[in-house]
């Protein structure tokens, strides 16, 4: 006889102790990392295309830029998402087209953290398919319109 739909024998063995700790604190400094990230965002401020926090310009580390003194494809995307973090749409748009969906990928992202360490799924699997998710999101925000900008500026 089958054993029962969620029934002890159907259900995965519980994580040990130290990788439920693990993740637990893990979705905790991110969501920590997020948070801190929204609130620098709301202090900083963007004038003559540099970062500015608390009086200091934030430093620029495209090293693409030094050392082929042109622009890559990623450069701005920090001012834009801070500028679409602050609700600055249109100079965010203008800036970099990657930065309004890079401030809505972190705001899923505090969202789902907050979520995570609320609910703290058990299982593997779970945790395993979070972790691929975030990076595939990040990869499909990020990179790929940078990639395809890039491919049909250079054509």
């Amino acid at each position: 006889m089958p054993p029962e739909p969620g029934s002890a024998q159907t259900r995965p063995p519980p994580a040990p102790p130290g990788r439920e700790r693990w993740y637990f604190r893990t979705n905790l400094a991110l969501l920590l990392g997020l948070l801190a990230a929204v609130a620098l965002a709301q202090l900083a401020t963007v004038t003559d295309g540099h970062v500015v926090l608390f009086g200091w310009p934030v430093p620029e580390t495209c090293m693409y830029r030094r050392l082929f003194g042109r622009p890559c494809p990623g450069c701005g995307l920090t001012r834009s998402a801070v500028l679409a973090l602050r609700r600055q749409w249109a100079a965010s748009a203008r800036t970099h087209p990657s930065g309004i969906a890079l401030a809505a990928y972190l705001a899923a992202q505090l969202l789902a953290r907050a979520a995570l360490l609320i609910a703290r799924p058990a299982g593997r699997g779970v945790r395993r398919a979070d972790l691929t998710l975030s990076l595939a999101g990040l990869f499909a925000v990020i990179y790929a319109p940078i990639v395809l900008a890039h491919a049909i500026h250079e054509n």
